[in-house]
């Protein structure tokens, strides 16, 4: 049996983390730069760090920049 690893991403991988409408201010962008270092070992997910808040966040929506 052939195990499908299309979704898997490099370490590193450049992405954007939305940001909900209840945080966003009005002149705000509605994402967040980051880098994918990880995934979650319990839940579908990853593990995001973001330079511009110099923390990693744990997600489940990412959207990944396209090569």
């Amino acid at each position: 049996m052939m195990t499908n690893l299309d979704h898997l991403c490099v370490f590193g991988t450049e992405c954007y983390v939305y940001i909900p409408k209840t945080f966003q201010k009005k002149s705000e962008n509605k994402s967040v730069f980051g880098r994918m270092i990880g995934y979650l070992n319990d839940k579908d997910g990853y593990q995001v760090y973001m330079p511009s808040l110099n923390k990693t966040v744990h997600l489940h929506v990412v959207y990944f920049k396209p090569e």
